[in-house]
């Protein structure tokens, strides 16, 4: 790509340096044919070797210009259908991929099923009971160590212990 890009570029420069006769024919030697006088009279005239040589530099340089763009374009169309070639690849590989990727939610969803149907044996989950608002704010032990009808002082633990915290003397005797 970069000598077609090289190549077009160098042939433009020939192309306009050629069209250019002044700067084109400043130091080039022109040599021109001199037949002898016998045969001059029957020789048609040709064209120098120089202006001769300068067409063709034109010439080759506009053949150059519309190859390279030619293959500029050739290239193109072969980028893009080697690029359509992997798209196809990539989207027969996505569709395999989604394909398993169903059977493994429909998977899923068929384990999920069976076991809701497993589980429908349990008993019903009963509600919390919501105590009331007077009752709650005033109890500080839980419900379940208090006795009815005892006393913060009435605990087990305060029987053990005397009014000094000591063990208790009194009922001991």
């Amino acid at each position: 790509m970069r000598t077609g890009m090289d190549s077009q570029i160098v042939a433009a420069d020939i192309v306009r340096y050629a069209q250019d006769e002044a700067s084109w024919r400043h130091g080039i030697l022109d040599f021109n044919e001199i037949p002898p006088p016998a045969l001059a009279q029957r020789m048609t005239s040709q064209a120098s070797l120089a202006d001769t040589m300068r067409q063709g530099q034109i010439n080759q340089g506009g053949r150059v210009t519309q190859a390279a763009a030619g293959l500029r374009d050739l290239l193109n169309t072969s980028a893009q259908l080697t690029a359509a070639a992997e798209n196809l690849r990539l989207q027969r590989r996505v569709l395999w991929l989604t394909i398993a990727s169903l059977i493994v939610a429909a998977i899923a969803a068929a384990s999920a099923i069976v076991a809701l149907r497993m589980s429908g044996n349990t008993p019903p989950v009963t509600p919390n009971p919501t105590p009331t608002s007077s009752s709650s704010s005033l109890r500080t032990e839980p419900p379940h160590t208090r006795r009815p009808g005892a006393t913060k002082a009435s605990t087990p633990a305060s029987r053990l212990l005397g009014p000094t915290g000591g063990p208790d003397t009194s009922s001991a005797g």
